[in-house]
């Protein structure tokens, strides 16, 4: 498809979840440059068609329950006023089933896409949490800005536990069609069943009752943590870091690095995401899996140096402390996740598994604080 002007192409922002892109969301929409699509591939929208007017609802509830920023419209309202051009596109397959579609969307993405593309009445911005697998393929498709946006990886998985519904929606990503062969390795070795269900409301409530421990959670999200960044920034034009937009040098870098792209009209000033601080007691935990995780990219065929790249950014981008108060806090903040894995291993263990389950226990972690 050939190139259109940059100042009417799309905008496409990639993430997972919980790394800031409702906050990015409504900075695009705030300028009123913008014709804002949040989530294309939220299962919710299967319901545009029959129950329309739910679209509507305020959105002053989910947001203070997920700390997003307050939204002057609810969170799918652009849909709701083309609902009449969207009629009949939107597929349950779309949201997980489909996430890998490799360099080409199948033709009932590519009709759904064009269409919120073309109906929008101001340059279009879509925002994506669910696009990883298919980013290379719209990018192919629709040209445009592509903004990867993205968390470390320890705290955006502390992040998620805010609702059980994020961990559900990690396993049913694994439980794609096309899924990548290191990720199928994953899959086993963090025990994920397979389950299809009529909805995609029915395989999220599956996974909600079939939750992984501790360390199967974490080797989980961490595969798709690095396979996320490792294609995103491979398609990218730009790259936000939502832990270190709350330092002034770095959004102005972004702000600018935006605006040469065609993005005019953003400020991040307000940034304030409160980054999580780790003892050096909890850092085995998360860099053997991290490492794990790494080793199996390398064995099916990723270049050393790019996953290497991936892993060193992540790490990188946690906070160091080191004054007393942050110390003492820290540990006290180590023993309550201590005791938060204790309590969701000893309630995941009684739970019928498909796969025998690699346990792991914090038991020496806890000792350390008595």
């Amino acid at each position: 498809m050939p190139k259109t002007a940059p100042a009417t192409s799309p905008i496409f922002i990639h993430s997972l979840f919980r790394s800031g892109s409702t906050y990015l969301f409504n900075k695009f929409r705030s300028t009123d440059k913008f014709y804002c699509y949040q989530e294309p591939c939220n299962e919710a929208l299967i319901d545009l068609d029959t129950h329309p007017d739910g679209f509507l609802k305020p959105p002053h509830y989910d947001s203070h329950m997920l700390r997003h920023p307050t939204l002057a419209a609810p969170y799918f309202y652009e849909y709701y006023c083309i609902r009449d051009r969207l009629k009949g596109l939107f597929r349950k397959s779309f949201s997980y089933e489909e996430y890998f579609t490799g360099p080409r969307l199948p033709g009932a993405q590519r009709k759904y896409f064009s269409t919120l593309i073309e109906a929008a009445p101001k340059r279009p911005l879509l925002q994506f949490c669910r696009s990883a697998g298919r980013m290379e393929a719209l990018k192919q498709e629709f040209g445009g800005v592509h903004i990867h946006l993205w968390r470390e990886p320890r705290g955006q998985w502390w992040s998620y536990k805010i609702s059980d519904y994020f961990d559900a929606t990690t396993q049913a990503t694994y439980n794609a069609f096309q899924l990548p062969e290191v990720l199928v390795r994953i899959r086993m070795l963090a025990s994920i069943n397979s389950f299809r269900g009529r909805s995609v409301n029915r395989e999220i409530a599956f996974y909600r009752s079939h939750p992984v421990g501790s360390r199967d959670s974490y080797l989980a999200f961490f595969g798709m943590w690095l396979y996320s960044f490792i294609e995103c920034e491979r398609h990218a034009s730009e790259t936000i870091c939502i832990n270190k937009l709350n330092n002034a040098d770095y959004r102005t870098r972004v702000e600018h690095a935006l605006s040469l792209a065609g993005v005019d009209g953003l400020e991040f000033s307000d940034a304030k995401l409160a980054n999580t601080i780790f003892a050096e007691t909890e850092v085995s935990f998360y860099e053997s899996i991290e490492n794990e995780v790494a080793q199996l990219f390398c064995e099916c065929g990723y270049a050393r140096s790019e996953v290497m790249t991936a892993l060193g950014a992540g790490r990188a981008a946690m906070p160091p402390t080191s004054d007393a108060l942050a110390d003492t806090l820290r540990k006290e903040i180590c023993r309550l996740r201590a005791l938060a894995f204790t309590h969701w291993d000893a309630r995941t263990a009684s739970e019928p598994r498909i796969f025998p389950r690699v346990s792991s226990t914090w038991r020496g972690l806890m000792q350390r604080f008595k």
